[in-house]
């Protein structure tokens, strides 16, 4: 039996949450796809341990294969915060399981790693 090859669209809005270790993240992501590549937008309230939270819009790009997913933050935007905050991109790395979920792992340019979920809205 051959094997079709179908290219799952990811296109749409998206809840997103993240924990790492040092707090949480947790706000929306809208991506458009066009065959296997995807961008858009994540937007999220990062709240780290013992800091003001603040809020923060990524510019992501990326690409599908089969059921993993692969996107990372081209660039940012602070939209609101207290203080100055200096943010590291970031770059994920998932799968979308039988619930339609992505689910997966996060690193930044300083190493830090995390862990995300991804639901449909």
């Amino acid at each position: 039996m051959e094997k079709i090859n179908t290219i799952i669209d990811l296109s749409g809005n998206w809840i997103f949450e993240e924990d790492f270790y040092f707090g949480k993240d947790f706000g929306f992501a809208e991506w458009k796809q066009n065959e296997n590549v995807i961008s858009g937008i994540v937007e999220f309230t990062e709240c780290i341990n013992e800091r003001e939270s603040f809020k923060v819009r990524l510019q992501i790009e990326g690409e599908v294969e089969g059921v993993h997913v692969f996107f990372s933050a081209k660039s940012y935007s602070i939209i609101e915060s207290k203080e100055p905050v200096e943010y590291c991109l970031d770059s994920w790395e998932g799968i979308v399981n039988k619930h339609g979920q992505i689910v997966g792992s996060s690193y930044d340019e300083d190493g830090i790693c995390g862990v995300f979920t991804m639901t449909r809205k």
